[in-house]
């Protein structure tokens, strides 16, 4: 399969990047001439998440509005995601990998729905906003062809905005907008994959209930 990549991706890429949850992976891959890039911690939870562990500490700090929706991002709030999703692309820690901004303009947006709507998935989504300036976006992937699995994409906040729960909020409004979606009642996990330093997030997680299952690594070589 290595061998059949790279012939079939010879002169239209220089870069091979692979990802594996074993230790026989990484040695593989490794072997392969490939080099650890980064690591991030697998966490699951069952859904649905009970109520219970929702409303604890629930609620927006003042000043705070959470916008949550399901499919396409609504007109008066695309300029926004856009901005948010630019601003992640640049901030998310890669480790050694070889960054790619992500160019998120509302017409990239807007493809990138249109894209993933016809691959099978309904975006579950929640904006937060301080006094009418946003802050910070969450966003959850649900199969609809095959809901039992759920995964947990971005969350984001900007740094300004950071330590005082709009993180929090925006997570149980969008666990909340989930469960309106019909196929979420197949939906029996919801896992998400946060980067070892990143000790708030993976507390905020465990908060609601999240476990850790395993380690991905992500390594990246030369493809010749």
């Amino acid at each position: 399969m290595l061998e059949a990549v790279r012939s079939a991706l010879h002169g239209a890429a220089t870069v091979m990047r692979a990802e594996t949850s074993t230790e026989a992976g990484v040695s593989f891959a490794r072997s392969a001439g490939l080099d650890v890039g980064t690591r991030e911690i697998r966490q699951i939870v069952e859904l649905p998440v009970p109520e219970s562990r929702l409303a604890e500490g629930a609620g927006a700090p003042a000043g705070v509005e959470v916008l949550s929706w399901s499919g396409r991002c609504p007109d008066d709030a695309l300029d926004d995601w856009a901005r948010l999703r630019s601003r992640m692309s640049a901030e998310v820690p890669t480790g050694e990998l070889t960054r790619t901004l992500e160019t998120a303009d509302v017409e990239a947006v807007r493809r990138n729905e249109q894209r993933m709507s016809a691959q099978g998935y309904t975006l579950v989504r929640s904006l937060a906003r301080e006094h009418g300036d946003a802050v910070g976006y969450t966003e959850i992937l649900l199969s609809r062809a095959d809901p039992e699995i759920v995964y947990q994409d971005d969350t984001f906040v900007e740094e300004r905005a950071r330590g005082r729960g709009i993180g929090r909020a925006m997570k149980v409004a969008n666990l909340r907008q989930l469960m309106t979606v019909p196929e979420s009642a197949a939906s029996r996990i919801l896992q998400t994959h946060t980067e070892p330093g990143n000790a708030p997030m993976l507390a905020l997680n465990r908060s609601f209930g999240f476990d850790e299952a395993d380690v991905l690594t992500v390594l990246e070589g030369p493809l010749g």
